[in-house]
């Protein structure tokens, strides 16, 4: 199937949620999606979109008063900082003996875990999808004692970097020792270059800090759950979810009333679908979008929502109960979505990163998300990635807000309308000073150009019109394969050898047939001669190559009401009665695609 968008266009106006000043400027562009694979979208999340249910957006940034750039961690490459291994420790500390921190961390999730607010959302609407079977992704966290190690510099709210105490003389130490150091004829690079590897060997992971749940020594259990959108276990947790929904809105957002509905639009409503390839080797998740939700005793205290797509994990939102806020929910969500999104990459290995929505730099409570590095934002000019801590250079440095991070890199292609012509059927019309004198009625297909039927104005027959349509259907797969190369067949339909009038086709030279023992094309003259001599109507042109190998009926495609599945899956259900005839006739006549398209069973 398809995707299926509308394109709505600019759209201005409102308060920014972000800055929140009276003279704000809010602008953006999009589209409606009413169906979308998850291909595509991964794809436009590539060119700074983003989803709000399904409208799909991207800011101006040259126009809105907080700009907004796509930001996405490489997960293979993250490590963790010393503010992140604490969120972890007490969790962990509350998980294995219930301690509570002495200070609260909700303070600090205030800011960092802020995805979008709903004002920021754009418009919801009221479109849902189809019921999908659920999946279910659960693991436990595990307390461990852990190495003092260094973690990476945070990037601060303010424009200038924090300093400790005692900073200046830390450098001058520092100085110091590699003085001492060159006395004695040390090599300082090589001295610093070992201790680096030994601090990396010394680092701890963030799997580890996750480990499976024991019931005699933790005093909380916490699951994680993913849950597809619309499955059955969404629909039966879904009151308990828009419950602490409703209660995160009002307290953190201050939102005086959240209606079911909006919540479902939201956060429900997603275009996203995805075609699986049954001939593939199966997956223990499949792509689409998920509620992934945190269960503290049996308790929904959190839910993250979620996109897991060819590419990347994207994080649309989070929300959590703020009786919680001292775990620093926020931020432990986050690391469990990267720790989860390593997992994946296991499976598939392209699907290794981490998108986090929109950084704002003009935005401090927006910056949070540099802190899980080492990042990189979109280039709003290149659709390039550039490494977080030089893009925030260039913005400080250029005082703009809206800067191209890759100026000396190209913009991309702009996509021609006109140019190239798409798939599909067609019908080519000739047309004779301003009168249509005859019609083509073609298909454009991947690899070849098929001709359906041609007619004509007998008043126009002393222009021998069929074979000169003929000859233009041949120069126009010749124009379609400077586009498209693997397009550079036409297909003339059936050649018919006991009938004189259909011989024709054998004049445009040199044809193939295809052979009906082994599906294989053979020279069209290897092909008569052999039908002449044999004096038979109907043989096998290359009786030397192999029939193709017969297609497994319990792999072929199914659709019994309305639900896909595999043969070997629909013969169980105990209200199909079919025999298995029908299904070998079907699956020998189609080949393997059999394997690839629904076929509808009553």
């Amino acid at each position: 199937m398809q995707s299926i968008v509308e394109y709505l266009g600019p759209s201005s106006g409102g308060r920014c949620g972000y800055c929140k000043e009276e003279e704000s400027t809010k602008s953006s562009i999009g589209i409606w999606a009413h169906r979308l694979t998850v291909q595509h979208y991964n794809d436009i999340l590539d060119r700074g979109m983003r989803r709000s249910g399904r409208y799909i957006y991207k800011p101006i940034i040259s126009e809105t008063c907080c700009p907004q750039y796509t930001i996405r961690l490489d997960v293979h490459k993250f490590n963790l900082s010393r503010t992140q291994k604490r969120v972890l420790r007490r969790m962990n500390d509350f998980l294995l003996y219930d301690i509570k921190p002495k200070k609260s961390e909700g303070e600090e999730d205030l800011e960092i875990r802020i995805k979008h607010t709903v004002s920021e959302s754009g418009t919801l609407g009221n479109n849902t999808g189809g019921s999908v079977a659920p999946s279910v992704w659960s693991s436990n966290s595990g307390a461990v004692k852990e190495d003092a190690t260094s973690g990476h510099d945070e990037i601060e709210n303010n424009t200038k970097p924090k300093r400790e105490p005692g900073h200046k003389k830390k450098i001058m130490r520092r100085k110091r020792a590699f003085e001492r150091m060159r006395a004695k004829a040390i090599d300082v690079e090589e001295f610093m270059k070992k201790r680096a590897e030994k601090e990396q060997s010394r680092r701890r992971t963030l799997e580890s800090f996750l480990l499976p749940y024991d019931e005699k020594k933790f005093k909380h259990r916490l699951e994680i759950r993913l849950v597809k959108l619309l499955s059955r276990e969404f629909e039966t947790t879904v009151d308990e979810s828009f419950a602490v929904f409703e209660k995160y809105q009002t307290i953190i957002h201050k939102d005086d009333h959240c209606s079911r509905r909006g919540y479902l639009n939201f956060l429900a409503n997603s275009p996203l679908f995805h075609e699986e390839d049954l001939s593939s080797s199966p997956k223990s998740v499949d792509l689409g979008s998920y509620h992934q939700q945190y269960v503290l005793d049996g308790r929904i205290i959190a839910v993250g929502v979620i996109d897991i797509l060819p590419r990347c994990l994207s994080a649309k939102y989070f929300y959590y109960d703020p009786e919680f806020s001292f775990l620093s929910l926020g931020t432990y969500a986050a690391l469990r979505e990267i720790a989860f999104t390593l997992e994946l990459a296991k499976e598939r290995p392209e699907l290794h990163f981490y998108y986090m929505g929109y950084y704002i730099d003009s935005c401090p409570k927006m910056r949070y998300k540099g802190r899980f590095r080492p990042s990189d934002l979109l280039c709003d000019h290149s659709f390039t990635w550039v490494p977080l801590d030089e893009c925030v250079r260039r913005l400080r440095a250029s005082g703009e807000k809206a800067i191209a991070f890759a100026p000396d890199r190209p913009a991309p292609e702009q996509v021609d309308v006109d140019s190239s012509v798409d798939l599909g059927s067609y019908h080519q019309q000739y047309v004779l000073d301003g009168r249509i004198i005859a019609v083509g009625v073609i298909d454009i297909l991947p690899r070849c150009l098929s001709a359906k039927y041609f007619y004509y104005d007998p008043e126009f027959s002393f222009l021998s019109l069929g074979t000169y349509a003929a000859l233009r259907e041949i120069a126009f797969t010749l124009e379609l394969a400077k586009e498209r190369p693997e397009l550079h067949f036409y297909y003339m339909g059936y050649y018919i050898d006991s009938c004189p009038k259909m011989r024709y086709k054998g004049r445009f030279r040199p044809s193939d047939l295809l052979c009906d023992h082994s599906f294989t094309w053979v020279p069209l003259d290897e092909c008569v001669r052999r039908l002449r001599a044999s004096g038979e109507k109907a043989i096998a042109f290359a009786p030397d190559r192999p029939a193709p190998e017969q297609v497994d009926v319990d792999s072929v495609c199914c659709l019994f009401k309305m639900c896909a599945m595999p043969y070997a899956v629909l013969k169980t259900h105990p209200e199909f009665t079919e025999k298995e005839d029908f299904m070998e006739e079907y699956a020998q006549l189609v080949g393997p695609i059999a394997k690839e398209i629904l076929l509808i069973r009553a």
